[in-house]
């Protein structure tokens, strides 16, 4: 009768024990999950900013061509003034 009792009490134990490791891991599946979506979010704002680099960039070689383009007009400008003086 004893031994009963304590198959009946680990067993009731058993139970407990599932329960709350099974609570432990969907606790764990939620916190993974809100891990994912961050790092889903941390991941769009990223590309976002690889987006607005990669328009500076473009803006900044625009903005060298033009300088460079200025530049070279301004010499040859400069020469042909100079050739006339000639």
């Amino acid at each position: 009768m004893h031994l009963m009792a304590r198959e009946e009490w680990t067993d009731g134990k058993l139970g407990e024990f599932e329960k709350r490791v099974n609570e432990r891991f969907d606790a764990t599946d939620r916190q993974l999950e809100e891990v994912k979506e961050r790092l889903d979010r941390m991941e769009d704002r990223m590309e976002q900013v690889d987006e607005r680099l990669f328009s500076v960039g473009r803006t900044m070689v625009a903005a060298t061509i033009g300088i460079s383009t200025t530049m070279i007009a301004g010499f040859g400008a400069m020469a042909a003034a100079i050739v006339a003086t000639l």
